[in-house]
């Protein structure tokens, strides 16, 4: 095996993009989060439309 030249190593270009399990998790992680505020919002939707809102006193 020959060894590469320090000219030759400056040209050399990475992979592309890789999907590892960090960037799963953190799509997970965003995802799930989305999926709370939109059940939570329907939520106070749902319930301010039917009159069972709590009072604030």
């Amino acid at each position: 095996m020959e060894r590469v030249k320090e000219e030759e190593l400056k040209n050399i270009s990475g992979g592309g993009i890789t999907f590892n399990a960090t960037y799963l998790n953190a799509i997970y992680k965003i995802s799930s989060l989305l999926f709370d505020i939109g059940r939570e919002l329907g939520s106070s939707i749902r319930r301010i439309s039917s009159n069972q809102v709590c009072s604030l006193k």
